[in-house]
């Protein structure tokens, strides 16, 4: 392994040496075999490490000379070797890899220290590893060095280091104590992996959980109301059967219970369809669907007098995933006609698209009660109720955000109370386009 000579060494010519060197050993004079020992000589200090002399069959001084030299070329060319090897590994880790002294200061970093925590190398080395912390962990590294004493090492320890600029990463730190040739402590080897995605993942699936037993709750207490009613209806229908007047308001009770039920069992299913990812878009006919969306709701009591104004013509057909669509206009139409003011007995409904060039916009208004400040800002929570007369079950709007965001949407309101509300879905054209001819 040939090095470059030292800066402020003479350049030794070599050629004649080596050319020695290729000569057996046999046909070399004693003076010429002592030529060939410094010539090996001169090849090692010029670091060619692989060479090497040939020992004669007499094994005499000079053979034992030859010997103790050739072993310590294999010596310091084992030692290279491994040291660059080392070198080569140590360069190539990608999570944060410190060299510490036994006092804790920092005696080397690799590329990885410099690029995530955003400091150069001088700035680091023979400081003391409690820069790289807040100080609030400063008992993270009484932990990490009351084990290495323990047991010689430390074990993912999940800590957050700073970078200069005060940032702060989480990281699992893992060290061993390193040892020189008579077993004392000579330095601490320290690896911190990088667990910002991790705990993000972790905190994600927490608020998932959390959300999911405020669902659970919610949904037991919402179907437990109405059944709870139709039981004791049927209950109080039973012990007075033979008042027809009586048992005819129980039913109509009973039925309104079933209504809500049936409503609650259907926003589940609404739910349900918004975490299938294999849903496809396909063409999708905006007037067809408005005007099934309201055939279904004419029942409802305060579908009377309200007055549609449909205009599709920016985009009648557009390919949109199809039962998100459905399910998304089907809530929001419904809110503009149950949400009439009283006060206002020309309640009309406005559905129109609009094509915005990159995007297409949906936007549903109504001149209904109109929502407050507040209302606005929670109004797409799951369960939330604006109040207690709230005729929905507080999934409605929720499923509707769920949806949008399931076909790459937004979704915003203007509302004033008294006046009316318009929700606005708006739908990237990659998402939803106009449908071609060969559609």
């Amino acid at each position: 392994m040939d090095r470059e000579t030292p800066k402020g060494t003479a350049e030794i010519d070599l050629t004649e040496n080596r050319k020695l060197m290729s000569v057996p050993q046999t046909a070399l004079t004693r003076d010429q075999q002592i030529e060939r020992i410094q010539a090996l000589i001169m090849e090692l200090a010029s670091g060619n490490l692989s060479q090497r002399a040939e020992v004669s069959e007499e094994f005499d001084e000079l053979d034992a000379i030859t010997i103790g030299i050739n072993m310590l070329a294999e010596e310091l060319q084992a030692t290279t070797v491994s040291k660059e090897y080392l070198g080569r590994i140590y360069r190539g880790v990608v999570d944060i890899l410190l060299v510490l002294n036994p006092d804790f200061t920092i005696q080397a970093v690799n590329a990885a220290v410099l690029k995530q925590l955003q400091y150069d190398e001088d700035e680091l080395i023979g400081k003391p590893l409690s820069i790289l912390f807040y100080r609030n962990e400063s008992k993270s590294i009484d932990k990490i060095q009351r084990e290495l004493h323990k047991q010689g090492y430390s074990f993912n320890t999940e800590r957050v280091l700073r970078t200069k600029k005060g940032k702060p990463i989480p990281v699992s730190i893992s060290a061993a104590q390193l040892h020189d040739g008579d077993h004392e402590i000579d330095g601490i080897l320290c690896i911190a992996k990088d667990i910002s995605i991790q705990k993000k993942k972790e905190e994600e699936l927490r608020k998932k959980n959390e959300e999911l037993n405020s669902f659970i709750y919610r949904v037991s207490h919402d179907i437990k109301g109405p059944l709870s009613s139709i039981l004791g209806l049927i209950y109080l229908a039973k012990s007075d059967i033979d008042n027809l007047e009586s048992v005819t308001e129980y039913i109509d009770l009973i039925e309104q219970s079933a209504n809500r039920l049936d409503r609650i069992i259907a926003e589940l299913l609404q739910l349900s369809s918004i975490s299938q990812h294999d849903i496809k878009h396909s063409a999708t006919n905006l007037e067809q669907m408005v005007e099934e969306i309201l055939q279904s709701l004419a029942y409802t009591p305060e579908y009377q007098d309200v007055r549609f104004i449909v205009d599709f013509k920016a985009a009648p057909i557009i390919n949109a995933k199809k039962v998100l669509m459905k399910t998304t206009l089907q809530n929001l139409i419904h809110n503009a006609i149950i949400y009439k003011n009283p006060e206002n007995p020309n309640h009309k409904v406005t559905i129109r698209i609009d094509d915005l060039g990159s995007s297409y916009s949906i936007s549903v208004a109504d001149t209904g009660i109109g929502m407050t400040k507040n209302t606005q800002e929670n109004v797409f929570k799951m369960f939330f109720r604006g109040d207690r007369s709230s005729k929905g079950t507080g999934l409605g709007l929720y499923i509707v955000k769920s949806s949008v965001e399931a076909m790459d949407g937004t979704i915003e309101i203007k509302s004033k109370p008294e006046q009316g509300s318009t929700f606005k879905v708006t739908f990237p054209k990659k998402a939803i386009r106009k449908k071609s001819e060969k559609e």
